[in-house]
Parts: C-alpha cells; sequence; structure tokens
C-alpha cells in the first residue's frame, strides 16, 4: 500500500483508535500530552543517511536519496507511543540548514514549524505497514517489545520550508490509548 489521501469509503477499513489519531490531532506532541501525565521525545538517532522509499515525496522522485534523518519516539506515560520519522532531502538541508541543527529532544512541530509563517504543510497521507515494510521494522526495532502487531497505521505530512520540501512521518504504536480532544480553551486546537 502506498501513500494516499484518506478518501470517506476507506474509513471503515481503519481501526477506531488509529483513525482518531490518523486524522485529527494537527499537533500530535499536544494530543499525546492531552492524554498522558508525561510526554518526552526519546531520540534514536540524527544525522546524515540513506532516504528509503517512505520518505520520498513521490515514486518517480528523481531527488537524492541522500538526505538529514531524525528518527524519534514520541512517549507518553515513559512508553513509546508514536514512531516519528523526519526526513529532509539533501536539497532542503544545502538551503536551510540553520534551520534544523538544534532540535536535540524537542518536538518538531511546536519548536519550529507550526508558528512559522515560512512553513506551510499538506494534508495528511495515510497507509498501513506490515512487517514486510522497512517503515515498520524501523519503529518496532527499538521499543524492546517480544509480539510484533500484524499491521501499523501512520500518516505523514510534507512540509515546505519557503519552497523546500521534507516529509514528517508518525507510526502509531499500538500501546497509544484513545484520542482524546484538546477541550482546554486556553490551549491551541488540536487541529
Amino acid at each position: 500500500m502506498n501513500w494516499r489521501y484518506l478518501q470517506i469509503n476507506e474509513l471503515n477499513n481503519i481501526p477506531y483508535k488509529e483513525l482518531n489519531w490518523l486524522t485529527r490531532p494537527y499537533i500530535l506532541s499536544k494530543a499525546i500530552k492531552n492524554v498522558s501525565t508525561s510526554f518526552k521525545v526519546h531520540l534514536l538517532s540524527q544525522g546524515n543517511g540513506n532516504l528509503i522509499p517512505d520518505d520520498l515525496l513521490d515514486s518517480n522522485n528523481n531527488s537524492s536519496d541522500k538526505g538529514f534523518i531524525r528518527q524519534v519516539f514520541l512517549c507518553g506515560n515513559d512508553e513509546p507511543w508514536v514512531y516519528a520519522r523526519v526526513a529532509i532531502p539533501n536539497e532542503t538541508l544545502i538551503n536551510h540548514s540553520n534551520f534544523f541543527n538544534d532540535l536535540d529532544t524537542r518536538p518538531i512541530g511546536e519548536t519550529f514549524l507550526y508558528n512559522n509563517p515560512k512553513v506551510s504543510r499538506s494534508l495528511f497521507q495515510v497507509r498501513s505497514f506490515t512487517m514486510a515494510d522497512e517503515i515498520y521494522r524501523l519503529a518496532l526495532c527499538s521499543d524492546g517489545k517480544k509480539t510484533k502487531p500484524e499491521k501499523l497505521w501512520g500518516r505523514r505530512s510534507i512540509f515546505y520550508l519557503e519552497e523546500s520540501p521534507f516529509t514528517i512521518t508518525e507510526v502509531f504504536l499500538k500501546e497509544i490509548p484513545l484520542y482524546t480532544p484538546i477541550t482546554d480553551s486556553s490551549q491551541p486546537s488540536d487541529f
């Protein structure tokens, strides 16, 4: 299955818990904070490397297969709930290297993206992953769990920093609780 924009007739094919996480929270870190007593970004790796097919904007993309890759777990209640992968093609990195230098263990969205007028975001694309998919193996290789689910669901967004693209992929692990909308009016909406 390839990345695609979710169609209304596909909603019944996605488990309820995953469907809400795939389609609802615009700022994922805020939504996780809303359903947990603690939140942290656990940095798995960060540096230059090879992009994988799921990082590419489309299958006909002629851009470099090298780039800057940041892999993290977004943790709620000290447990990995989301595997997240930022993939920045070399062309984007060359144009904006100072933008990505200081992330450390901070969430990229709240830190750099959502209040930046130079950044725009695509609609969510979704897909499922099985053991045959590299993203599935990356998401589960570091979580320490012995039992592996048959399928995981994920979403990605294509961000544009000025006109330079990069992707953020978020894969929802089975431990994530039910999604709960942010109801506190003093908090920014998760849409």
